[in-house]
């Protein structure tokens, strides 16, 4: 990192902002601290090579964004294997997009049914999830992590996955591609760029969506925790700002409840932690006035914390609860109110217990 540091003293004022910044963060144990470390580097990276980039002819994509869109279905659901009953589920509760994913465990390690596999290739038309999609009237959001390996040349183009896929599902049921996820904090924001290149080489009319990380409101200096700065807070959506180019709908997801564990500060709160409304409002606002006119969404939160345990997080998350229907109406109403469609991430996490089948069914109340 030293070396890499001194390459770069030379690269002007963003990189000297960014080294600034990068002398305040300190490597520790948590996924917090190695994600601030991850931060700065991506700022770099940016700093020095995003506008280098040579432009695109536009082509206007063919935008497809329903009110509610879904990562999954609850595990009790999804394990099924059975699309007739997992699009039923989707398609009555007014969620239109899929986004395809049946992770149910994050740690100690994750783990997933696998099913994802049955939207990705090789694929035939006439298999169950393809059919399923046109037949409910469902869209898909391809996952593109998993079609570009973003550490990993692109393959050639004429044998690029997602012409196969856009082949079996039908160019009327996909509603575009998922970029990678968070890219800011995982400083894949150059392998999202690729991404981007290569589905309108494919078919420019197919939007990439793209959706990024919320700000936590506590850094870790060495062994203490400090506030954000304003500064610090600034220059994260400055940079977001200039890479939401590489995608034609952008987003946050942000799951603010409860406050002490999430942790996370806003556009506007100058670093401090608002509640669950105010979060979200406050994200969903900096969409409005920072998108540039394209179509913009909030990833809401359909999950406890506790679902996903201990590992990333600063505090305890044994015994949070989910969010109430007051929250989630609260989220929804906080996103809507500034024009942002609603993608709810989570419900994957969900078993079969008396409990969770009570969440979704209130998430499917709020969503209908």
């Amino acid at each position: 990192m030293k070396n890499f540091a001194q390459n770069l003293s030379k690269s002007g004022e963003p990189v000297g902002r960014a080294l600034s910044f990068l002398k305040k963060i300190v490597m520790g144990k948590t996924r917090v601290r190695f994600w601030f470390l991850i931060v700065i580097v991506a700022v770099i990276v940016a700093g020095i090579s995003l506008f280098s980039n040579k432009e695109m002819e536009f082509v206007e994509p063919k935008v497809v964004l329903d009110n509610f869109m879904a990562a999954g279905v609850p595990k009790y659901i999804g394990e099924s294997h059975d699309y007739d009953k997992i699009f039923t589920e989707l398609n009555n509760s007014g969620m239109k997009i899929f986004f395809p994913t049946f992770q149910y465990q994050e740690v100690p390690e994750a783990k997933s049914l696998n099913y994802e596999a049955d939207f990705l290739v090789p694929c035939t038309s006439d298999s169950p999830a393809f059919k399923g999609l046109r037949q409910y009237g469902i869209k898909l959001l391809v996952p593109g992590e998993l079609i570009y390996n973003p550490i990993s040349d692109l393959p050639p183009l004429s044998d690029d996955p997602l012409k196969e896929i856009i082949n079996c599902a039908g160019r009327e049921a996909i509603a575009g591609v998922m970029s990678y996820d968070e890219p800011f904090w995982r400083d894949y924001l150059k392998a999202s760029e690729n991404l981007y290149r290569r589905v309108k080489e494919v078919d420019p009319t197919i939007p990439v969506y793209m959706v990024q990380g919320p700000l936590p409101s506590v850094v870790i200096d060495g062994s203490t925790k400090r506030p954000i700065t304003e500064s610090e807070v600034q220059y994260y959506f400055q940079i977001i700002k200039k890479y939401n180019r590489y995608a034609d709908i952008i987003g946050f997801d942000v799951y603010p409840i409860p406050m002490k564990i999430a942790q996370v500060t806003t556009p506007y709160a100058g670093g401090a932690t608002l509640d669950h409304k105010k979060t979200v409002y406050d994200y969903a606002k900096w969409l409005k006035e920072n998108s540039g006119g394209k179509p913009y969404f909030m990833a809401l939160q359909a999950f406890s914390y506790e679902k996903l345990g201990q590992d990333w997080m600063l505090e305890p998350t044994a015994g949070s609860k989910f969010p109430t229907k007051t929250e989630l109406i609260d989220m929804v109403s906080a996103a809507k109110e500034n024009g942002a469609s609603i993608f709810w991430w989570g419900q994957s996490f969900l078993s079969a217990t008396s409990t969770d089948i009570n969440f979704w069914n209130t998430i499917k109340e709020v969503s209908r």
